[in-house]
């Protein structure tokens, strides 16, 4: 097993957005996702929206969780860098689609859901995983990321965003760890 360093990090930083966010409400309104204002040039938002939370703690404590095992997950997969690159293009994608269909908020599921393609990816490719698990999973869940899509909702694109990443960095794939956390 490695140790998932990337995704402690994030968690780190979006726990302490949190805290923040907590003691000074304010924060959430300078720094969430704001087409708007990004518009207007607060670039800043684009960097600073997925680690702040626009709606309450159920949505914080779903996205600290599913941090801690997407981003495990995706770590025990992946190189760093393609688990960087799948956030990032998860974040990517949802903002330019919130543009149009969420202008205002905030939330770290947009960067799972890049994460969320890449683990698709990978276990499409996973020989060692049963073939109704390596192809029915992906398949449903790129299924279902289509019909949210479809719905306008900005949770589906990062997915497919995550997953051309991993198309691409295929090559990034780990194989199983040793005991000793080092790749056979």
């Amino acid at each position: 097993m490695r140790w998932p360093w990337l995704t402690l990090a994030v968690f780190a930083l979006t726990l302490l957005m949190v805290v923040a966010q907590t003691l000074n409400p304010d924060v959430l309104t300078a720094l969430q996702w704001n087409a708007a204002a990004v518009g207007e040039g607060e670039f800043w938002r684009i960097l600073t929206g997925p680690f702040v939370h626009s709606n309450g703690w159920g949505q914080i404590i779903s996205n600290l969780t599913g941090l801690l095992l997407i981003g495990w997950l995706a770590e025990q997969q992946w190189s760093c860098r393609a688990w960087a690159a799948a956030a990032i293009a998860g974040v990517a994608a949802a903002e330019a689609s919130a543009v149009w269909w969420y202008p205002v908020g905030g939330g770290i599921s947009v960067l799972l859901g890049g994460l969320v393609g890449l683990l698709m990816v990978g276990w499409l490719f996973d020989r060692r995983l049963p073939p109704w698990f390596r192809f029915g999973v992906p398949v449903v869940y790129l299924l279902g990321a289509g019909y949210v899509v479809s719905l306008t909702d900005i949770h589906g694109p990062p997915v497919f965003a995550g997953a051309l990443v991993g198309l691409v960095l295929l090559s990034d794939k780990r194989g199983p760890a040793t005991a000793s956390g080092a790749e056979p």
